[in-house]
């Protein structure tokens, strides 16, 4: 082999030491599909993180929600509340009222029970409470509509009778009894039906 051969060899064979360096190299830089970059923590997905502060946000706008809804339930019980305590403050002034201007009282009289005539708050009520001030005079007048006999009497707490009417057992007869409301006064009846004719008699102060 001459020497000319030789020197075509060698250089063929570095020629291809070169190439194959070159591309060894190469492969090493190229990133594969999926390989984390660099400077990248494999497992990271910041799209996912972007969906999950979404998701998070979201549900804390949906607790701040219910809870304004809670608030806005509880003020409207309250309001609810206050209206129905106002309505029966308004309730118990205007019986007051009824009763405060009052100086007659009047009931009819049957055997099953007597029957509030006037004032017009008792009006038609069977055996109604009378509601009276004390150390002020009334009178209660009634009429017999049953052609029973009855009569009227205002009674102390002790049953201990105060006043009465006669007894009248025409119908359509009426009787009137006048007193003074104090303490002691309790109820009215009938002497005669005392199951059946009876009331109670609510005394208040000044």
């Amino acid at each position: 082999m001459n020497s000319d051969d030789t020197l075509s060899r060698r250089s063929a064979l570095t020629a291809m030491g070169v190439t194959a360096s070159s591309l060894f190299l190469a492969g090493c830089n190229d990133e594969g599909p999926g390989e984390p970059g660099e400077g990248e923590a494999p497992g990271v997905d910041e799209p996912e993180d972007a969906d999950d502060g979404a998701v998070g946000d979201e549900a804390e706008a949906e607790a701040e929600d219910d809870e304004e809804r809670v608030e806005d339930e509880t003020a409207g019980n309250d309001a609810d509340d206050a209206d129905a305590e106002r309505d029966v403050d308004e309730d118990d002034v205007e019986e007051d009222d009824e009763w405060a201007d009052v100086e007659e009282i009047v009931l009819s009289g049957y055997v099953s029970e007597w029957t509030g005539m006037a004032p017009d708050v008792i009006d038609q009520e069977e055996n109604p409470t009378l509601v009276l001030y004390e150390d002020r005079e009334y009178d209660i007048t009634w009429q017999n509509e049953d052609g029973n006999e009855h009569n009227l009497a205002i009674m102390a707490e002790n049953d201990e009778l105060l006043v009465a009417t006669e007894f009248f057992e025409e119908e359509g007869e009426s009787a009137t009894v006048t007193f003074e409301a104090t303490e002691q006064v309790a109820s009215y009846v009938c002497e005669n039906h005392p199951d059946t004719m009876t009331g109670e008699i609510e005394i208040r102060s000044e």
